[in-house]
């Protein structure tokens, strides 16, 4: 975990999958897998090397009304089960870390993510998250 005074900075090395098919029904199920790397520096300013993978399992549920602070939306629900493999290296050691989740996100047409829920593990502790779209303008406006 980040503590405070530390940064981290990863980069996506390669993706294979999407987030979102573009016809995409109720039923549906899809896998997006990101390798990643990146680089931690902790508050006394020593350096920690990361790589791995992410995986995101996706099921279409079906059409539901969704409210957020940015509107009323038909929005297609999606499961989501993720997962994180990372490797973590400093001054020679590595240390394994992994983290899981699992929620719905629901994605409009037109305007694309509006809201996802997850729960999951991190460091052995529950992580229950929700985010929302607060606002939204289309091209042109």
């Amino acid at each position: 975990m980040i503590s405070e005074g530390s940064s981290a900075t990863f980069e996506t090395t390669q993706v294979v999958g999407v987030t979102l098919p573009s016809d995409v029904k109720p039923g549906d199920s899809w896998s997006q897998t990101f390798n990643i790397t990146g680089i931690q520096t902790l508050p006394d300013g020593k350096v920690a090397d990361s790589q791995g993978t992410a995986t995101s399992n996706y099921t279409a549920i079906g059409l539901e009304m969704v409210t957020v602070p940015a509107g009323s939306f038909e929005a297609l629900r999606v499961e989501v089960d993720f997962g994180m493999e990372v490797e973590i290296t400093m001054e020679g050691i590595s240390v394994p870390f992994s983290m899981t989740s699992s929620g719905p996100m629901w994605y409009a047409e037109g305007v694309g993510w509006v809201r996802s829920e997850s729960i999951g593990t991190l460091f052995g502790e529950t992580v229950d998250e929700i985010l929302v779209l607060d606002a939204f303008s289309l091209a042109g406006d």
